[in-house]
């Protein structure tokens, strides 16, 4: 015994010598779970880490962050379903992301990681997947858009969207965060495996925004030139071309409630997860100087629906790797109705532009008065000669005084 303690080396209580120990434990756990015994490692050995500030937490304890202390990170996902459709747009994405980063960058965020997520193709292709890069889950912007490039277009059969949002919504984000997931669908949203309400819940518990590029447009409810100029729309506001020059980013809210949205659930899911939808085909098929408007104004949009909740409450959880990660809420959840959108409700009358001409005008009428009827037998009056000339009497003249003759005095 003492030949053994005299082996083991000094400072066996250090922060190297218990993660040693972790170690140790997560390749147990692992070969029991292959042989189908699951057991769970110890807390002290599942840790989670508050990006910038490094603070730990270890599972079991809960890290409240508010204000200053609200890491300035993002991190954003990119949904890709495997089809056809998706190739021309994600030619504009390889493109935007660089844009895309930075606009976050000038929103006041210091980090931010991006993640690829494929699902809807053919074989092992069609559950969803993490495309990895470098052996990461997230990495830098230049890394996504080679991994983009990268990507296969064949598409499989029955793309289950709503599942493959939910795996999204449950990667392994940084504690603290901002989670943005940016879909590129090609089919409708549908109930498959996952119901529209639990996954309506997944994305507010979880504080994820989420932005819908669809193939559906984005127009008017009347036919007017301004469907070439409109990008998208979230729950307040309608993005057109306007929205370049200005800095506010303000939209047009007086049209929201005259556009008509895409019939798609996924669609519906951003009123609840603070998104947006775009137009996929207006950005593809519109001139290269649309399509510069078209990625300046989505870009701006995103960046800055990404702005981190200012109170998080986090909890360190072992993921499937054993890996510790920090599942954060916000300290007031938004609130929501969990009802499914029908979308066989007839839409409301569009709303009429005003006109500034001026109104016709109004025609008159002239009222006349029946003549009153006659008994028989009733003496008639004699009508009334008609007047002749007027008599102009004569003018008197005042009467002429009479001279005076001057007296003469004599001298």
């Amino acid at each position: 015994m003492r030949m053994c303690l005299a082996a083991v080396p000094a400072g066996d209580n250090s922060l190297a010598a218990q993660e040693n120990v972790c170690d140790t434990d997560r390749a147990y756990v692992r070969e029991c779970r292959r042989r189908e015994v699951h057991l769970r490692l110890p807390s002290e050995c599942v840790t989670c880490k508050v990006p910038l500030t490094l603070e730990q937490f270890t599972e079991g304890q809960s890290k409240r962050l508010s204000e200053e202390k609200v890491p300035k990170v993002a991190d954003v996902v990119f949904l890709v379903q495997h089809a056809p459709c998706n190739r021309d747009v994600l030619d504009k994405v390889k493109a935007m992301v660089d844009d895309l980063d930075k606009a976050f960058t000038a929103s006041g965020l210091r980090s931010v990681q991006y993640a690829l997520v494929g699902y809807g193709g053919q074989g092992y292709l069609s559950p969803p997947q993490i495309r990895t890069m470098d052996g990461q889950v997230f990495n830098t912007a230049p890394k996504v858009a080679a991994a983009l490039g990268r990507f296969d277009f064949e598409a499989g059969e029955k793309p289950d969207t709503m599942l493959a949002l939910r795996y999204a919504a449950r990667l392994p984000f940084r504690a603290g965060a901002s989670k943005t997931v940016i879909l590129l669908a090609c089919d409708s949203c549908t109930e498959q495996a996952v119901r529209y309400s639990d996954l309506q819940r997944v994305l507010v518990l979880n504080d994820v925004r989420l932005h819908v590029l669809s193939q559906q447009a984005i127009t008017l409810r009347t036919n007017t030139p301004k469907n070439n100029y409109i990008f998208g729309a979230d729950e307040q506001t309608v993005y057109t071309s306007k929205d370049v020059a200005g800095d506010d980013l303000a939209g047009e809210p007086d049209l929201r409630q005259q556009v008509r949205m895409p019939k798609d659930l996924c669609a519906a899911l951003t009123h609840d997860a603070a998104g947006s939808v775009w137009s996929a085909r207006q950005w593809v098929d519109a001139r290269p100087v649309v399509q510069k408007k078209f990625s300046d104004v989505m870009v701006r949009a995103m960046a800055r629906a990404a702005a981190p909740t200012q109170c998080q409450i986090c909890d360190c959880v072992a993921d499937e790797s054993l890996t510790g990660v920090g599942r954060c809420q916000s300290c007031s959840p938004r609130h929501f109705y969990s009802v499914m959108p029908d979308f066989n409700v007839a839409e409301p009358e569009p709303i009429a532009e005003a006109v500034t001409a001026r109104p016709p005008a109004r025609p008159t009428t002239v009222r006349v008065r029946p003549a009153r009827p006659v008994a028989p037998g009733a003496a008639t009056r004699k009508p009334r000669p008609p007047p002749g000339p007027r008599k102009v009497a004569p003018t008197r003249r005042a009467p002429v005084p009479a001279p005076v003759n001057p007296v003469v005095r004599d001298q």
